[in-house]
């Protein structure tokens, strides 16, 4: 099977990966204020910066479908360095948590609902930075 082999600063996190994965991923987020003209986001004075390792199952029709977590918002630092290997496994370390997701057809009525909303709003004109963040 097809994994993400994951380090921080050369310690090995995680090798993450199921038989029965469609979507595997390894996300670093940095949210908040990242440069110096950065606008003010709300309150928020500082930065986060966290490191995500999930997947969700792509199971035949009829079972249900889980997002897995093999490393959830691991905290990082400026100067940290994150590695990613994409490898070939024959097992894969078993994930943190799991929790059933929507199914396809849930999925597909849901989205088919917020279409339709956004068709029925009135055209507004584009916000700023501002209005976005008080949201």
């Amino acid at each position: 099977m097809i994994g993400l082999a994951v380090y921080l600063n050369r310690k090995r996190l995680t090798v993450a990966g199921a038989e029965d994965l469609s979507v595997l991923n390894a996300i670093v987020n940095a949210v908040g204020r990242l440069g110096k003209s950065t606008a003010p986001i709300g309150k928020r004075t500082t930065r986060d910066l966290w490191l995500s390792v999930s997947g969700l199952t792509g199971r035949a029709e009829g079972a249900e479908n889980e997002h897995l977590q093999w490393v959830r918002m691991k905290r990082l630092r400026v100067g940290d360095k994150v590695t990613v290997q994409v490898v070939r496994v024959a097992r894969a370390d078993v994930h943190v948590s799991a929790t059933v997701a929507a199914s396809r057809h849930e999925a597909k009525k849901r989205m088919q609902k917020l279409m339709k909303e956004k068709t029925r709003r009135p055209a507004t004109r584009s916000r700023g930075r501002s209005d976005l963040a008080s949201r």
